[in-house]
């Protein structure tokens, strides 16, 4: 009788609240119904499942990372079932466009961001002010910030014709110049004599990140990717950063000695918090956003801040509004979006940079189209607050390798691809799966 009694007062609180969950649940679904019903929504093309749950749609995604063609995977979907589609996956809808009206919406008001940077709100805000100051160009304009960066790139291409994957030097080039931007003082992963300390960084950061956007797929049951290699690779970058930010902060305290005062976001940063995780989370999130390799994050999402809509993708004639619920994520592919052929002509995939030149391409003939269809540093409030910096950095690196070698070619036994059909590495951003190989020399031909 005691045992019965005790297992009531257990189970009725339960059952009480999946009551309550489950009604509450579904009275939102019927108003969220209602709702669309009022706007005109109807849902766009779906993607077929052939297993329960979608199962076999997860298969295909990690099938085609593990092939180095996740992109073409998703072009082909976006070529197949229209420009704004959704798919069911482990019981979850999920919305996926590249239509410029759709994102016109979700990057403005009506969606939060759920991507690299995960602040939303006032904390977002907080944190973009905090940097703004650090992106005035009068920081970089005399461009010595990348000098003497570049000319330890420099130092590694051999000059003479002899084969060089510049890929990776890229990388650590980005990651110097960050560095010294936002911390006063750089990690100097290009000169000769780099710690191991920084080759194991560079190891960590890129085992995390593949980590990471397995679990991100996964959605709710993201915690079924994991174990000990990652736990390890996200100690040791953390391990890192702390140790970059502590020296940074050293030397701000010494140039503050010395009567040397200049913003630094490292220094802004330090001061609003003293929480050594949040400080770390922070910097993490900068690092991030700057060593983007080849574009910019190719596939992004925002989720719905309240039940609303997407101005269109709906419907047979996918022209009528979609329904999204609170809550609810929808992804922008970014890749896919800058290969449209109503967009950038029948050719939008080959490389060709006379197209900009061209005032008759479809881009320029809309407003929307102009302003939503060419996103490289994202757009509305989260526009990225480092392009212009990102800009600078590329036009002069790009001079000084121009000057000091006059003849650049691939390399003999680099096979030439199709832009878009070689083999492409994802984790959180994207890179050419074979890297980069060219021959530079400093002698015309």
């Amino acid at each position: 009788m005691v045992a019965v009694l005790i297992y009531s007062i257990a189970v009725v609180p339960l059952l009480g609240y999946l009551v309550v969950s489950l009604t509450t649940k579904y009275l939102e679904y019927k108003t969220d119904l209602a709702f669309g019903l009022q706007h005109g929504c109807q849902p766009p093309n779906r993607l077929l499942n052939e297993f329960p749950f979608g199962i076999d749609r997860l298969h295909q995604i990690f099938s085609a990372d593990a092939e180095n063609r996740l992109m073409a995977l998703f072009m082909y979907h976006f070529r197949r079932w229209g420009d704004t589609l959704e798919q069911v996956f482990l019981g979850t809808r999920a919305v996926g466009t590249i239509d410029p009206h759709n994102l016109e919406a979700m990057l403005s008001t009506q969606f939060k961001g759920d991507g690299i940077f995960t602040q939303d709100g006032a904390a977002w805000k907080h944190s973009r002010d905090l940097l703004k100051p650090q992106f005035v160009r009068s920081h970089y304009r005399n461009l010595d910030i990348f000098r003497e960066h570049v000319d330890n790139l420099i130092s590694w291409i051999p000059g003479n014709g002899e084969p060089v994957d510049l890929q990776p030097l890229f990388f650590r080039f980005t990651f110097d110049t960050t560095t010294a931007l936002l911390f006063g003082k750089s990690v100097y992963s290009l000169k000769r004599d780099a710690s191991d300390e920084e080759k194991r960084f560079a190891e960590s950061f890129d085992i995390a990140q593949q980590y990471l956007v397995k679990r991100y797929r996964l959605l709710d049951l993201y915690y079924l990717i994991g174990g000990r290699k990652f736990i390890r690779a996200c100690e040791s970058v953390h391990e890192f950063v702390d140790n970059i930010a502590a020296q940074g902060l050293r030397s701000l305290a010494k140039e503050s000695q010395d009567g040397q005062n200049h913003y630094l976001f490292l220094d802004a940063l330090s001061r609003d918090t003293a929480n050594k995780v949040a400080l770390r989370d922070q910097l993490l999130n900068m690092l991030l956003a700057a060593l983007r390799l080849y574009p910019s994050v190719p596939v992004n999402n925002r989720v719905a801040l309240r039940t609303t809509t997407l101005p269109t993708g709906g419907g047979p004639d996918g022209r009528s509004p979609v329904l999204v619920r609170r809550g609810q994520a929808v992804a922008y592919c970014v890749y896919a979006l800058h290969r449209q052929p109503q967009l950038y002509g029948d050719d939008s995939e080959e490389f060709r940079p006379e197209r900009w030149d061209d005032k008759d391409m479809p881009l320029f003939q809309n407003e929307t189209f102009a302003n939503w269809g060419y996103l490289p540093f994202n757009g509305g409030p989260r526009v990225c607050l480092g392009q212009d910096f990102a800009l600078v950095e590329a036009s002069y690196t790009v001079v000084r390798l121009l000057q000091k070698y006059p003849k650049i070619e691939m390399a003999e036994d680099q096979a030439y691809e199709k832009t878009g059909s070689e083999a492409q590495k994802m984790t959180l951003v994207m890179a050419v799966g074979d890297g980069c190989v060219l021959r530079l020399s400093e002698v015309r031909s």
